[in-house]
């Protein structure tokens, strides 16, 4: 981000922008989202820039301390947010109080561009295609591949992931389940939320809903046992598109390769019983900032790149906001941003 001019940020300032929130170390995905949030909440509710700063850090270590508590027996680490703000002096509250309406928090959440599936938020707004990916998730598909999505964070890989499993469903009419963040990826949510599932699928008679239940809720079964018990009465059935989104939160950390493995043994076995046993007609497409070593022999590795120059030039001109730069501003822009989405998506948000 760096370089003989400076930062990106500094240069954006420079440029004339009244202010810039940049980060001095990286993040996760769900911090960032949470963080941006709470931001944005308090921004249109009339505070000021540094005041809403204060307070969406105050929400992270808030949940961060939450999480503590309910789960005690899973890691939750404080992430190390750090946020530099270049401020105009001069500038106040971007939100004037006395013309505050409740439709003023709605214009920094815009509409997906894609219809809903079950259990997805689809955040493809703005989504342009990556057509060499979305050629290859469908090739594999196509052969009963599972596939893993990999990339750095901010490269689209949770907008790709759902972009292409809405599509693929309006065409072959499969359904989406969506587990997302490590809360999520656990045995027992995974159990339950398929269980949901085949309830409102199949609609049985209610002494197989109990019998099924008693099966989910006996210690003497192994999580895999229960996991066939809906592979075999639901999944075999209908065909579902499962993406596991941000894998990550469930590998180990702190080595600095680009393979990690899974930190549960029991998880590690359960995904793979997942893996080797769902139907063809039930793919799973995973999201993660790392090669899943542990499921190298099951899923189909894709490495998500930075957008090509073409892609980058249909994303700006996709955006009524970005498209208004003038044409020699935006080579400076292509060569600053180089491919990567999550800079012009912040740049549109302003």
């Amino acid at each position: 981000m760096g370089g003989s001019s400076g930062s990106t940020a500094e240069q954006m300032a420079a440029v004339g922008l009244p202010a810039v929130l940049a980060m001095r170390f990286a993040v996760t995905d769900a911090g960032a989202r949470l963080f941006t949030e709470k931001l944005y909440e308090r921004l249109t509710a009339g505070d000021t820039l540094t005041k809403a700063m204060h307070d969406a850090r105050l929400a992270l270590w808030t949940y961060t301390e939450q999480q503590r508590q309910l789960v005690p027996q899973v890691v939750t680490l404080a992430e190390w947010f750090t946020p530099v703000l270049y401020q105009n002096q001069y500038m106040g509250a971007l939100v004037d109080r006395d013309q505050y309406s409740s439709s003023t928090l709605n214009r920094f959440y815009p509409k997906a561009a894609f219809i809903k599936g079950t259990h997805t938020r689809l955040i493809g707004e703005g989504f342009i295609g990556r057509k060499r990916l979305l050629i290859q998730l469908r090739q594999c598909f196509q052969r009963g591949k599972h596939v893993c999505l990999h990339g750095l964070g901010g490269l689209g890989k949770t907008t790709t992931a759902e972009a292409f499993a809405d599509s693929y469903r309006k065409r072959n009419g499969h359904d989406i389940l969506v587990f997302r963040n490590g809360p999520e990826i656990q045995e027992a949510v995974i159990l339950e939320r398929l269980f949901t599932k085949w309830k409102l699928v199949t609609q049985p008679e209610e002494f197989l809903i109990q019998q099924v239940r008693a099966l989910l809720d006996s210690p003497d079964h192994s999580p895999e046992a229960k996991l066939q018990l809906l592979i075999d009465n639901y999944l075999n059935e209908n065909p579902t598109i499962l993406i596991v989104d941000n894998f990550e939160d469930v590998q180990t950390e702190g080595d600095d390769t680009q393979q990690q493995a899974i930190v549960s043994d029991s998880l590690r076995t359960f995904m793979r019983h997942l893996l080797q046993h769902a139907p063809p007609s039930c793919p799973v497409l995973l999201t993660s900032r790392y090669l899943i070593t542990d499921l190298a022999d099951l899923v189909t590795h894709l490495a998500v790149d930075k957008m090509t120059s073409a892609e980058q030039y249909r994303y700006i001109n996709f955006s009524e906001v970005l498209r208004k730069i003038p044409l020699a501003e935006r080579a400076i822009i292509d060569r600053r941003f180089d491919g990567h989405p999550a800079p012009s998506s912040f740049w549109k948000a302003c």
